[in-house]
């Protein structure tokens, strides 16, 4: 195995290691999820509602999400016509997949530019830009987990697209 091959194995199971710290991550927001969700019940059935509830359930959906999604592309967790695609040769499949992953890259680059752009503005600007309803938490801070989870999501879609390069080539 050449240096090449060595260090493109060591950057992806980097990748692969960090898809999966993420999604312990987003277990855990899930979990807090249910459990907040659980008190709230539990809380309204005693008249005792739990204040800013449904804002803290919405801020833990997005690591619960976005966390999530790099870890369920290493998997191969994704929805896919497996109808056709087990149809086609393991060369098709590659160029297919090629093509796929590179417009799902493309795309997800294209809202990680988007959202580190309104990170800036909100960052550099003055007002606090947007927060919660019910207790007044600022976003931001948010966006930027949004970001750097699908910057892993891209590294995890690239790491796929030499695999399916490769296999497009016939190697």
């Amino acid at each position: 195995m050449s240096t090449m091959n060595t260090l493109a194995h060591q950057i992806e199971g980097k990748i692969h290691a960090t898809s999966k710290a993420l999604n312990w991550v987003a277990c855990f927001a899930v979990i807090l999820l249910a459990v907040g969700v659980f008190v709230d019940v539990f809380a309204r059935w005693i008249n005792r509602p739990v204040p800013g509830n449904i804002d803290t359930a919405e801020l833990l959906l997005i690591p619960a999400v976005f966390f999530a999604m790099a870890y369920t592309h290493k998997l191969d967790g994704h929805i896919r016509v497996e109808i056709l695609h087990t149809r086609m040769s393991t060369r098709v499949k590659g160029i297919v997949d090629s093509i796929t992953l590179l417009i799902a890259t493309g795309v997800y680059g294209f809202i990680i530019w988007s959202m580190a752009d309104r990170v800036w503005r909100i960052v550099t600007s003055p007002d606090p830009g947007p927060i919660t309803i019910g207790l007044a938490i600022p976003i931001f801070p948010l966006l930027i987990v949004i970001v750097i989870a699908l910057i892993v999501l891209c590294l995890e879609l690239l790491a796929n697209f030499t695999h399916a390069v490769a296999r497009a080539a016939g190697k």
